[in-house]
């Protein structure tokens, strides 16, 4: 059985949004690497489509976008009962803004250039918690190694 494949079409799946093509690009083969199916917005508007047609329990966000920013993403979210993380992707990440994303319940910040061991230890974390709440199973640790 391919890594990650008990979970398929229920709990891997991902979202990423950002204008920024090779962000969307990296992300992709990241997370199809662990097991993910991954979903791409490049606005809040395809964002919104996105999520309101799929469960997306690992969502990363650019942390500006040309009609929003993350905090109308996080802002969409918060309704929601089902678990979620959102993830800000920035290229200027500084202790303020990190202290602000954690303020506000996101998860955290992924500093740009994006690097796929940051990735895959920022799902682990994510996974980790939900599992902790009784949220969700066991992340493979197989598909996690894998990449």
């Amino acid at each position: 059985m391919e890594q990650g494949a008990e979970h398929r079409g229920s709990d891997l799946l991902a979202l990423g949004i950002s204008p920024v093509t090779q962000d969307l690009a990296c992300l992709e083969e990241i997370f199809n690497r662990i097991g993910f199916r991954f979903q791409a917005a490049r606005s809040y508007r395809e964002a919104l489509r996105v999520l309101c047609a799929h469960r997306m329990p690992i969502i990363i966000c650019n942390d500006w976008l040309p009609d929003g920013n993350w905090k109308d993403i996080l802002s969409l979210l918060a309704p929601l009962s089902e678990p979620y993380q959102l993830i800000v992707m920035t290229g200027t990440a500084d202790e303020r803004l990190a202290a602000e994303v954690r303020a506000m319940s996101a998860f955290d910040v992924l500093p740009k250039p994006l690097r796929a061991e940051e990735i895959v230890s920022l799902v682990g974390r994510v996974w980790r918690s939900w599992r902790e709440a009784d949220r969700v199973a066991p992340l493979p640790e197989a598909a996690i190694a894998a990449a």
